[in-house]
């Protein structure tokens, strides 16, 4: 059913043990680099300037992973009556390689050290051995350490806190005379309510969105001599903050939603939601009750696994099943609307599972378009094997107009004599078509990068040169294929005609004879992940007599999207529905 109890113990103990390291970098950095210079700053505005002799003074250069400058000096003056000598250059010592400051100044000091002239220091009045040559913070190198110590200690504390929560939340597994009602395992899943995650959602968004934005405003800082400058490689970094603009708009989203809306609570019935049954409930949302809107639900199941390759770990997240409905609200009994759902779900699925290296874990998402923010809620739900149905099943109120609706415009089925046909246009996929060529366009990017920058002159870079190229050349492909294919249909009592286009040029022609089709099927094809909603598509296919399938239409959102338009083409041309195939049809890949 998941991990042990050890590794369950275990598991918050390690993400306060991760986090610590980055939280103890990010405050070591802020509180004994960024601080100390700026409280320095602040009192070195009162220290008296003086001229002082340099007697000596050297560009050190430092060569590593990459190559670092800094000043090394020693100079003479005279304060009280007394003469003094002090090394010191500027506020924050040590060495960087940010913009030409270092060079700049030692090419002063050098030339005054050379010709015998004189330079200004600035001396403590209290405490006259402390001088200092540079009393300026250096704006470039303030941001950098500030952005890096920030980062550090925001993903360390966020870390721990979140290893520190969860282990507060993990209560023991239920006793063996319990294992009936495994749900009861989980505090969150021993009540039949259970709450969204919009508060948590914003914090994950903003922590994702800073760190990504830390991260390319720091390299882009470093580079911006080189940017200004015009060098075409160093312009390759704005993308990235492109990104980080995006990412800190998702950031915004999601606060505004979460004031918007709040957090919701959905009532589970029945609780758990039942595998061989239903998973419904109901949710009451901040909204005045519209007897024509249709809300959006979704219920999936993923399966979430890491796979270790050495030293290095990823986590996947393999789609298992999802179905998209429509469904209509009620007046909820304080005001707003109350919206009740109801989805079947076969048998055979895995049940939910505690969170661990390798478990199971379903979920609703609501959605709809509004005025304003868009209502996207989730909840994680425990479904298990318990074949239950829905007490207040008469209360649900499906939308089937918004599920024909879909349908229609998707498929775009007509009668004709004997059958129907089905014309399945071309973009009818764009979110999808510029995903895939935005993904590609940032792969395409870094071989543009390494050949600008004359950086692709040895056999590493031209290997990685041409692994890039390669799959930015693919990925910019399937969001060609994506964007352009087409696919018309025509099904009556002679057989079927299949024809697939590729912005308007034919590319494939196939054709069955009636008697050779045994039915209609779903197959299930790729997926799509929205943040952390989960989409499963399905093709439909002509079950043939030989056993292979003809596939007749594609991007179905969900089996039971899938199931419905099987059926309406089962209506009209007397073909039975199959069920789920076994996905051997061939197809273009989807996001």
């Amino acid at each position: 059913m998941g991990a042990s109890s050890g590794s369950k113990v275990a598991s918050p103990l390690w993400l306060m043990l991760f986090g610590l390291p980055f939280a103890a970098v990010g405050v070591g950095v802020l509180g004994w680099l960024v601080l100390p210079a700026l409280l320095d700053w602040h009192a070195m505005k009162s220290w008296v300037p003086v001229e002082a002799e340099v007697l000596a003074a050297e560009l050190e250069v430092h060569r590593g992973d990459g190559t670092t400058y800094s000043v090394s000096a020693r100079y003479r003056y005279e304060y009280a009556a007394n003469t003094w000598e002090n090394d010191r250059v500027a506020i924050m010592e040590g060495s960087d390689n940010l913009g030409d400051f270092h060079q700049a100044l030692a090419a002063r000091l050098e030339s005054a050290r050379d010709t015998g002239r004189t330079v200004t220091v600035y001396v403590d009045p209290h405490a006259p051995a402390n001088a200092v040559i540079v009393r300026d913070l250096r704006g470039g190198q303030v941001t950098f350490l500030s952005l890096f110590g920030l980062l550090f200690a925001a993903v360390g504390i966020g870390v721990m806190t979140f290893g520190f929560v969860s282990g507060r939340r993990r209560e023991a597994v239920e006793s063996v005379a319990d294992s009936q009602r495994p749900w009861l395992a989980r505090s969150e899943w021993a009540q039949p309510v259970v709450r969204s995650a919009a508060r948590s959602g914003v914090v994950v968004a903003w922590v994702f969105a800073l760190f990504w934005c830390g991260i390319s405003g720091t390299a882009t800082v470093a580079a911006w001599d080189d940017i200004a400058g015009g060098d075409r490689g160093a312009l390759f970094i704005l993308l990235f903050d492109g990104i980080g603009v995006a990412l800190l708009a998702w950031a915004v989203h999601a606060t505004l939603s979460a004031r918007r809306f709040g957090e919701l609570a959905l009532a589970l019935d029945p609780h758990p939601g039942a595998i061989g049954g239903d998973v419904g409930g109901y949710v009451d949302l901040p909204l005045p009750f519209d007897a024509t809107r249709a809300i959006e639900v979704t219920l999936s199941c993923v399966r979430v696994y890491t796979r270790r390759s050495g030293n290095k770990s990823e986590t996947r997240r393999d789609p298992v099943y999802s179905d998209t409905r429509h469904f209509l609200g009620e007046p909820a009994p304080d005001g707003g609307t109350r919206l009740h759902f109801r989805f079947t779900v076969p048998e055979g699925l895995p049940v939910s599972s505690p969170p661990s290296s390798d478990h199971h874990a379903w979920a609703i998402d609501l959605a709809c378009a509004l005025p304003g923010v868009d209502l996207a809620r989730r909840f994680d739900i425990p479904v298990f094997a318990t074949g239950q149905k829905m007490a207040q099943g008469a209360r649900v109120r499906e939308s089937q107009e918004a599920a024909l609706a879909r349908l229609e415009t998707h498929m775009n089925l007509a009668q004709v004599p004997g059958g129907i046909t089905l014309d399945f246009r071309a973009g009818r996929d764009v979110r999808g078509a510029l995903l895939m060529a935005l993904f590609g366009a940032v792969f395409g990017a870094v071989p543009v990068f390494l050949l600008t920058s004359g950086k692709a002159s040895g056999f590493p870079e031209v290997l990685i040169v041409g692994v890039f190229a390669l799959v930015g050349a693919g990925l910019l492909a399937v969001g060609v294929w994506t964007l352009g294919n087409a696919l018309q249909v025509r099904i009556d009592d002679g057989g079927a005609d299949v024809r697939r286009f590729l912005f308007g040029v034919p590319v494939s022609k196939q054709q069955v004879p009636r008697g050779n089709i045994t039915g209609v099927a779903a197959v299930r094809g790729g997926s799509m992940t929205s943040g952390n909603k989960v989409t499963v598509f399905y093709r439909l296919a002509l079950r043939r007599t030989d056993g292979k399938d003809l596939v007749i239409g594609d991007g179905f959102r969900g089996f039971g999207e899938a199931q419905r338009a099987a059926e309406a083409i089962g209506t009209f041309t007397r073909l039975p529905f199959l069920g789920e195939g076994s996905g051997d049809a061939p197809d273009r890949p989807r996001v």
